[in-house]
């Protein structure tokens, strides 16, 4: 079974590449000119949390190194251009003439993807501007260079890749970014396992309060990676800490025991508790199909069409303010997961960070944070904040498969399909759960996690035999070189997809194996 954390050569022989950059450099940097006269293009936008996927899909088709420019244009969005040489060892299907692939994946957010698909095209990079990159990093294991220092002109073009990690139907409420346009067609490409994440120091603090609690084992330490010292909060519990009101200050947070050392605050040493008690939230801007799913999951909202207790966050990126001793809730509202990272890791360590900086007025010291994240995120644990469990359930891929887990979703390719021969045959790869094993992580507590194929994928090849009865719309248990989910947000049929509806296995599938 592969895995994207695997060395540099093993990932080139699991995805057919070779070890050399296969695109023809000039000084370091690709030949954009040689590359200019045999090229198939193709555009994406949407959910940020599908990049990866994406960038897997990439290295199926491509032969050696993929370069990445990451493009922010004076003025506009993020933008990734992938640039790399065709697999020739490949079949696609239908057959891509072309000797170079260049993929466009821009306008991110869920929201940008319902847009792009209901004709509003989104700005991209005029490619050929690549060619005034003046660096491109030496490529790591996973086989992306990174291309810097470019100066880029746009051009708008029609995306044919769209997505969300919801349905589009979600985006119509404000607190998803008020969508105003006709509701787009959309498909289930494959299932994404989102997760609560707190930064370490809170993480730590949670970890101190359950062992004395005797919510943990007692064998548990403080720091601990393991999944049976995972601490854990409960579905209530996330609900009031990230809402509007409720829970503002950390030491209101408790579990019910009168103990003082159980309490969260108190079960800390002094110079363990934050400089400022208030609750930390970072999150998503609205418009962000992880915050959406996050809304749907912990707040019913706005399915209840009420959504009272949701928070409504800004459509752009907006650092809350934080006042000296006020222990009230601040929200940071970010634009992609990397910017949630950089605000749980900021507060963790009360430094600038990326995209965020810390509130300054006479504040010192580390916060505690909360906030919301894709799995697949953080695998090594370098990053200074953990996943924690649900209702005392890890956000593992088997237990979704289980029905024990509850904050996952069915990424959606938006709009009409596509007709794009590139465009085609990264949707195939990213809807294949053969191909999507490559794709999942081992998180920090040990267990698999990340993405898994959709509960209606068609595809009923390399089944085990014990599904040999289980019609095309295939499903059995956890299969880790196979990870598929069982259930589906869909009606037993495939039609009607609403993250509002509890997941439930299909028509004529099977959740467990047959003996």
């Amino acid at each position: 079974m592969k895995k994207l954390l695997i060395s540099a050569a093993v990932a080139a022989a699991a995805f057919g590449g070779q070890a050399q950059a296969a695109v023809p450099l000039l000084g370091g940097v690709p030949d954009v000119a040689t590359v200019a006269t045999s090229y198939a293009e193709t555009f994406g936008a949407g959910s940020t949390a599908a990049d990866v996927f994406l960038e897997e899909s990439l290295r199926t088709a491509c032969n050696g190194t993929i370069y990445k420019y990451a493009v922010t244009p004076a003025g506009g969005t993020a933008i990734s251009v992938y640039l790399c040489e065709k697999d020739a060892a490949v079949t696609f299907n239908p057959a891509i003439a072309q000797t170079y692939l260049v993929f466009q994946k821009g306008e991110a957010g869920s929201i940008q993807g319902v847009t792009a698909a209901t004709g509003t095209n989104p700005t991209y990079v005029d490619w050929a501007s690549l060619a005034s990159a003046t660096a491109c990093t030496v490529p790591g294991a996973n086989e992306i260079s990174t291309c810097t220092g470019m100066t880029a002109t746009t051009k708008v073009a029609a995306s044919e890749l769209n997505f969300s990690d919801v349905e589009p139907q979600q985006f119509k409420s404000a607190l998803n970014g008020g969508f105003t346009g006709a509701i787009p067609a959309a498909s289930p490409v494959a299932a994404q396992v989102f997760g609560v994440v707190v930064n370490t120091r809170l993480r730590d603090a949670l970890q101190a309060a359950q062992i004395a609690g005797l919510e943990l084992p007692a064998t548990c330490t403080v720091g601990s990676e393991t999944e049976e010292c995972m601490p854990s909060l409960t579905s209530a519990q996330i609900a009031s800490v990230i809402s509007t009101g409720h829970v503002q200050d950390w030491r209101n947070l408790r579990n019910g025991s009168t103990a003082a050392t159980q309490n969260l605050w108190n079960a800390v040493a002094a110079a363990d508790q934050p400089s400022n008690r208030g609750v930390h939230v970072c999150t998503r801007t609205a418009g962000s199909g992880t915050w959406a799913l996050f809304n749907v999951k912990f707040h019913n909202a706005p399915c209840n069409n009420g959504a009272d207790e949701a928070l409504q966050t800004p459509k752009t990126q907006t650092l809350g303010t934080e006042v000296l001793n006020s222990h009230v809730k601040v929200v940071h509202a970010m634009t992609g997961s990397g910017d949630v990272e950089n605000c749980l890791e900021g507060l963790n360590d009360n430094v600038a960070k990326g995209t965020f900086t810390p509130a300054t007025q006479g504040i010192t010291g580390f916060r505690w944070a909360i906030g919301i994240m894709g799995t697949e995120r953080n695998a090594t644990g370098a990053k200074k904040y953990r996943f924690i469990k649900v209702d005392g359930i890890a956000p593992s891929s088997q237990n979704v498969v289980e029905g024990k887990y509850k904050y996952w979703g069915e990424l959606v390719s938006v709009g009409n399909a596509p007709t794009d021969a590139l465009a085609i045959n990264l949707l195939a790869t990213m809807a294949d759960p053969n191909k999507i094993a490559n794709l999942d992580v081992i998180g920090t507590w040990g267990k698999e996690t990340g993405y898994l194929g959709a509960a209606f994928n068609p595809v009923a090849a390399n089944l085990p035999t014990f599904n040999t009865l289980v019609s095309a719309q295939m499903n059995a248990s956890w299969d880790a070189d196979r990870p598929v989910a069982p259930y589906s947000h869909a009606t037993g049929t495939g039609a009607s997809l609403n993250h509002c509806r509890v997941p439930t296995i299909p028509n004529g599938n099977r959740a467990m194996p047959i003996n």
